[in-house]
């Protein structure tokens, strides 16, 4: 199973994220990096898809300066939908105060998978030359062409910025982006001011994107059937300069919090994820992953269907981890954990079994970097059970990432460690 966007050397300087918590902590006692990342995708995933469509686009005018909003509609190929948003990276670069307000520079690498329409259906004159570049390049369909999709790597930079004097608001459950003062839902083809309260989103109640440089697209198709080289596994371990003050910190205030109480988690979170996998089931690990985790695990478990393919792990093995981060804030504790993992890594036919990528008897050893949060507030032994931790009964969770019995947000790290976040080696930077 590998969710590598891009398997370039990393090349960038190491992480700015210490430094742009330290800048923001000043104004902001309250903020959190946890749901800043969780909003930053939030916002990049339902504005890529309602690019296509300028009434949907508008819902998010308040979070969007027009000049900004205006150049993502012209985005090639234009009009057509984005069908699928799977964000590999996120990392904040940057972060500093201009004209009264803070600003943090946040570069993403993503997979759109864009719906490319088939075209008029009435017969028209055979193309030119310029239609007939855009045939070739996959940007245009010609009469009577069945429907297909692209797959675009993205690599771009976005600009938050908001008012100095903007408090972080605490947020638990589902991320929805309505007016960012009252939190009205949105209204499509409204503009930036909000019909509940009055309001304008312009940086004075939460972050607005400023700035969108795209770095790099580049039209991927996926490699189901290939068999990559791990890059990175025998790399020394990224570890954060303070890792062993901040968990023997996390420990000291939570005396039922353990390393042997973690790893136990973190083997459940994996041979759980291993399993639904393999059935292409994922409802056993929605109580344990993150929504926007969940989100990516889908999109390639349909991404594999669509090519009549199921990815297989044979006997995974968790080999061993190190805490590499803790991170500590008003509203999150999270940990990042380097974990060394094993497994025969083959892709099948799904009708004849034939392997067609990897192999069933030799194994893949490789590493990532995974990152479990759990509320600040939240104390206890990590669970290792299926039961609700709000209610105490069997789980059963709505596509919300919600207890169908008490509603409490399981997926939101409230009650329990999940995980949020998995990077590769060669893009994780500390």
């Amino acid at each position: 199973m590998d969710m590598t966007v891009s398997s370039r050397p990393p090349v960038v300087p190491p992480s700015m994220r210490h430094e742009v918590e330290r800048l923001v902590l000043k104004h902001d006692p309250g903020f959190s990096l946890v749901l800043f990342e969780d909003f930053a995708c939030a916002l990049y995933a339902e504005s890529q898809r309602a690019r296509h469509d300028p009434r949907a686009l508008s819902g998010l005018a308040p979070y969007w300066t027009k000049a900004q909003m205006e150049s993502l509609q012209t985005r090639a190929p234009v009009g057509h939908p984005v069908r699928a948003v799977v964000v590999g990276g996120l990392t904040p670069e940057a972060a500093f105060e201009e004209n009264g307000r803070i600003c943090i520079e946040c570069s993403f690498e993503t997979n759109l998978h864009i719906q490319l329409d088939s075209g008029p259906s009435k017969p028209v004159e055979p193309p030119g030359a310029l239609s007939s570049l855009l045939v070739n390049a996959g940007l245009a369909t010609l009469p009577n062409q069945e429907p297909r999709a692209i797959t675009q790597y993205v690599n771009e930079t976005w600009t938050f910025n908001r008012d100095m004097k903007v408090q972080t608001r605490p947020w638990t459950g589902v991320r929805k982006l309505g007016c960012p003062n009252c939190g009205a839902p949105s209204s499509p083809g409204g503009d930036a001011r909000c019909g509940a309260c009055g309001q304008v989103g312009d940086g004075r109640f939460d972050w607005q994107v400023s700035v969108v440089l795209v770095n790099a697209v580049e039209e991927k198709p996926h490699s189901f059937t290939g068999t990559s080289e791990e890059v990175g596994t025998s790399w020394p371990t990224k570890f954060s300069r303070t890792v062993s003050k901040d968990l023997d910190g996390l420990l000291g205030e939570d005396s039922a919090l353990s390393p042997g109480s973690i790893e136990a988690r973190l083997r459940l979170i994996f041979n759980t994820m291993q399993s639904a996998w393999a059935a292409q089931d994922l409802r056993p690990l929605r109580p344990f992953v993150s929504d926007r985790q969940y989100d990516s695990f889908q999109y390639w478990i349909e991404a594999y269907k669509e090519q009549g393919l199921r990815n297989l792990m044979a006997r995974p093995r968790l080999d061993n981890f190190r805490f590499a981060r803790v991170g500590r804030d008003a509203h999150y504790d999270a940990l990042t954990l380097r974990i060394w993992a094993s497994g025969c890594d083959y892709t099948v036919e799904a009708k004849s079994g034939r392997v067609v990528g990897g192999s069933r008897t030799t194994p893949r050893r490789y590493s990532e970097y995974w990152t479990l949060i759990r509320s600040a507030r939240a104390r206890g032994t990590p669970r290792l059970d299926q039961n609700c931790p709000g209610c105490g009964v069997p789980l059963a969770l709505n596509m919300a990432g919600g207890c169908e019995h008490c509603g409490a947000h399981v997926t939101s790290g409230e009650f329990d460690w999940v995980l949020s976040k998995i990077e590769q080696d060669e893009a994780y930077r500390g």
